[in-house]
Parts: C-alpha cells; structure tokens; sequence
C-alpha cells in the first residue's frame, strides 16, 4: 500500500458523498418498490465504505512521513486528479454517445490510470471495458427496467 492508496480511498469518500447529494435530485415515478434513488445510494455507501477501508488500513502513512516521501509525493499523486477528469468527460459524453460506448471509454481510461508504470495490454482492457459495460447495460435496462441514456446507439 502506498500514498496513492489513501488518495484513492478520500477520493472515494468523496465520490460517495457527491453521488449521494446527487441523488436527492432524482425523480422517482414508481409508487412503490425500489425507486430510481435506491442504485445511486446503494454505490454511493459502497463508495463511502470502501474509501473508508482503504484510509483505516494505510493510516500510518498519513501520520509518518520522511522528507524525502514529501519530495516525491507530488509527481506520483496524479492518478486521482486523471481519475476526476476522465468521470468529469464520461458525465459529458453519456447523453451524446450513451451509456455503452461512455462507460466502455471510461471503464478503459480508468484501467489505464490504474495500470500506470505496468505493462499493458491492452486489448485485454478492452476486452474487459466492452464487456462489463454490455452486462451493466443490459442489468439495468432489462432486469431493473431503468432507463439509461442510449446515445447516438439508439
């Protein structure tokens, strides 16, 4: 575990609390059952919790810090902020292209961030991006019967 870690664990955090302030805007039209609220909710406490988990087990690396590690921690603390700015473009591009090709572009830029300084494969990551944003498309939209954004697909 490293510094990196715990940024990725506030981020979490923080993803969790903005996902669940979000959420008290979304309109639910079915009068009973589970609402449109309840899948933002339910990620955004997965969210929180996780985040949580990833802090607890890397708080000593908050507390001790050699002078050196402050040196280095500057260049090596971009993932998170790559991390923001692909959801940020994903946000922007789900009305224009759609829920498959967005979150397959996401899901793919977010395992190259992951993946920094490791070998790459990627037609594999692809492979994983194409297939996980297919199977939440399809979980949502037939067994949940959400309504997600189609794009330019249709």
């Amino acid at each position: 575990m490293n510094k990196k870690t715990i940024g990725l664990g506030f981020f979490s955090i923080a993803l969790g609390i903005a996902i669940l302030i979000m959420s008290n805007g979304i309109r639910d039209f079915a009068a009973v059952g589970v609402g449109a609220k309840f899948f933002p909710r339910i990620a955004a406490v997965g969210f929180m919790i996780l985040g949580s988990l990833l802090v607890y087990q890397n708080r000593t690396l908050l507390f001790v810090r050699s002078h050196s590690e402050t040196a280095n921690m500057k260049g090596s603390s971009l993932s998170p902020v790559l991390t923001l700015a692909i959801l940020i473009l994903y946000l922007a591009l789900i009305p224009i292209l759609g829920y498959i090709i967005a979150s397959t572009l996401y899901m793919f830029g977010q395992i190259l961030i992951l993946n920094r300084g490791n070998k790459q494969h990627y037609l594999r990551y692809g492979i994983i991006a194409i297939i996980s944003a297919t199977a939440t498309y399809l979980l949502f939209v037939k067994v949940f019967n959400v309504m997600i954004p189609a794009g330019i697909l249709g």
